[in-house]
């Protein structure tokens, strides 16, 4: 292994009885050599920890120099890259656990792929915890409501700085919403049968899109004292507040295209 770049296609999926579990962080020679075996194999693997930038789940597709160095993605990106690839150094110190995914299987259909990513996609926005999906937007709006939002306070889970960041947070999640609408398009052509519901959708996520563009107005990112200080002000939070419930009504419209897609597709794919 040592002196050479090995990688595997990250579009490869494991073929398996079951859902594959987690293996804690062991020995790094022993993690090393699952992983390793994985790629050799064209399989990727998945890696918890924050081993690039904050992304707490990595798609690992290569290693070199012996495995001291992984190369992979993640939905945030690192600094170091590689044929496009983030560059993971001292990348054992930082795993929590890793997912060896199976073995090498066939690509399903293309039709397939979309149909099971937007089934997926309904079932987490559709999700009855209160804190996932369109139900999220509802507990965030609430707590931005609450009247108790002090300029100091002994919990850090209770400064402005904290609560700035977690919206700050909130926005990067929402920032994920720019990357809906093409993938929506591209599944319109693999599924000409519901390809206008599900055009549709992607247009209500461009609306999403837009709307979180709001929100910097409302709570600059700039990390400023001035911009924290805003978190403060219950004015500034209400109007944040009604841009997420605008932003939860366009998911739900959105949400709604793609379930009567699927309903047009039928069981006969996927």
């Amino acid at each position: 292994m040592a002196g050479r770049v090995t990688t595997c296609s990250p579009g490869r999926c494991g073929s398996h009885a079951g859902v594959p579990r987690p293996r804690c962080r062991g020995e790094q020679a022993d993690d090393l050599r699952r992983i390793a075996e994985s790629i050799d194999g064209g399989v990727a693997v998945m890696l918890r920890g924050h081993v690039i930038d904050a992304s707490d789940w990595a798609l690992i597709t290569g290693y070199a120099r012996g495995g001291d160095t992984l190369y992979g993605s993640s939905p945030y990106g690192g600094p170091s890259k590689f044929e496009g690839y983030d560059v993971i150094e001292d990348w054992h110190a930082r795993t929590r656990e890793y997912i060896i995914l199976g073995d090498r299987c066939d690509r399903p259909p293309v039709a397939t792929i979309y149909t099971d990513a937007l089934r997926l996609a309904v079932a987490l926005v559709r999700s009855a915890d209160p804190y996932r999906g369109l139900n999220a937007c509802d507990v965030l709006g609430s707590a931005l409501r609450e009247e108790e939002y002090p300029a100091e306070s002994d919990r850090q889970e209770d400064t402005p700085w904290f609560g700035y960041l977690c919206l700050l947070c909130y926005n990067m999640m929402l920032d994920d919403h720019a990357s809906a609408a093409p993938f929506l398009r591209d599944a319109a052509e693999a599924l000409p049968e519901c390809a206008d519901e599900v055009l549709q959708a992607g247009d209500r996520y461009e609306h999403s899109r837009a709307l979180r563009d709001q929100l910097e107005a409302i709570l600059p990112s700039n990390f400023s004292p001035e911009a924290q200080a805003r978190v403060l002000d219950p004015d500034v939070r209400e109007q944040f507040a009604r841009v997420i419930e605008q932003i939860r009504d366009s998911d739900a419209q959105a949400t709604a295209h793609i379930e009567r897609a699927l309903a047009d597709v039928g069981d006969g794919v996927g």
